[in-house]
């Protein structure tokens, strides 16, 4: 694929996993950013283009695919939060993937795509990254809320962690034989059961349906005191995230 300038792409799911990344970008762009981007700027002195895809992994296919199509990136950095499936992962742990797996659904057999060998040799030796875990990052199609999910999802596929975008993006990147590379934070460990499945008041595009989760709460008033928790998850999360993404960008061979 042809190189837009040496810009990197920075491709995550929901705003919350953007912000943290957008507050350290240096000398943001006075003009408008790319088509579709939510901010553009340089951090470690790279350029950088920030995407937000929506939840899922046909958003984030075509989301991964408009910004190959009409983008032309250096790389794609996929970033965001995934459940820890590993027992020794913690709260705000990082996960590198060298591969990305998809579970066969309606007869389809799994499939497997991995990350850029360079980008992955390179990230492996960042300095500042933190507590950081390489391995089989699985995208699920749906929430693990329960700990007894995470662990039978483990036993079937293998992955170290799970999301629910890296597939969709690694299907377009194949497309466009983009070099890509995977950074996943911790939100929910393992054992950890989550208080409230947020993804039930999303739209397809990230935002919230407001009125949806007031009226959850309403009928569940528990479920105020798990959402509070999950945003308080999510802050440590996105610092971790952003924190690694700066480390990576310090490392990583583009020009």
């Amino acid at each position: 694929m042809t190189s837009g300038g040496g810009t990197i792409a920075i491709l995550a799911a929901l705003r919350e996993e953007l912000s943290p990344i957008g507050r350290s970008l240096e000398g943001r762009s006075e003009g408008p950013p790319p088509a579709g981007a939510v901010a553009a700027g340089r951090i470690a002195g790279r350029p950088v283009a920030l995407w937000r895809t929506g939840v899922g992994p046909s958003a984030a296919r075509q989301a991964a695919d408009a910004v190959l199509r009409f983008s032309s990136p250096a790389a794609i950095l996929s970033v965001g939060f995934a459940g820890g499936l590993g027992e020794g992962l913690r709260l705000g742990d990082l996960v590198l993937a060298d591969e990305i797996y998809e579970p066969g659904a309606d007869g389809a057999a799994p499939r497997q795509w991995p990350a850029d060998p360079e980008l992955l040799a390179a990230a492996r030796g960042a300095a500042g990254m933190g507590r950081v875990a390489v391995g089989r990052i699985a995208t699920s199609r749906t929430v693990l809320a329960t700990a007894a999910e995470k662990r039978a999802f483990a036993g079937r596929h293998g992955a170290l962690a799970v999301d629910m975008e890296s597939s969709g993006v690694a299907r377009a990147a194949n497309v466009h034989d983009a070099r890509v590379l995977y950074l996943r934070a911790v939100v929910d460990e393992a054992g950890y059961d989550l208080p409230l499945d947020t993804t039930r008041f999303l739209m397809p595009d990230g935002r919230l349906r407001p009125l949806l989760l007031l009226g959850s709460l309403l009928r569940r008033p528990a479920g105020i005191r798990g959402l509070a928790e999950l945003r308080n998850r999510a802050v440590r999360a996105g610092e971790a995230l952003a924190r690694g993404v700066a480390a990576l960008l310090s490392a990583l061979p583009l020009t």
